[in-house]
């Protein structure tokens, strides 16, 4: 297997900084993508999720979200990926 170049895994160093004090995603976000998709979404695949900020925001809505990130060095909940809640399917890391 390849290594993992370490700026992909970087983010770990700051995650706990990053989940503490950006705030999450407004509610537009999630509209403006339904509206893009142009149908009811029930399945999502989340490419580099971090902390889970967009993850959960769409969780939220109902939809089973598959997400996954290259890193989970210093990633706040450690053991809990993908972030608990409503809709989540799975994480891969």
């Amino acid at each position: 297997m390849l290594a993992m170049p370490d700026r992909a895994t970087s983010f770990g160093a700051v995650a706990a900084d990053y989940e503490r004090f950006r705030p999450g995603y407004p509610a537009a976000v999630a509209d403006l993508v339904a509206a893009y998709a142009g149908r009811p979404i029930a399945t999502a695949l989340e490419i580099g999720a971090g902390t889970g900020k967009a993850t959960r925001l769409f969780a939220a809505r109902g939809i089973t979200v598959t997400a996954t990130d290259p890193g989970d060095r210093g990633r706040p909940g450690r053991g809990h990926f993908p972030p608990r809640g409503p809709g989540t399917l799975s994480g891969i890391r």
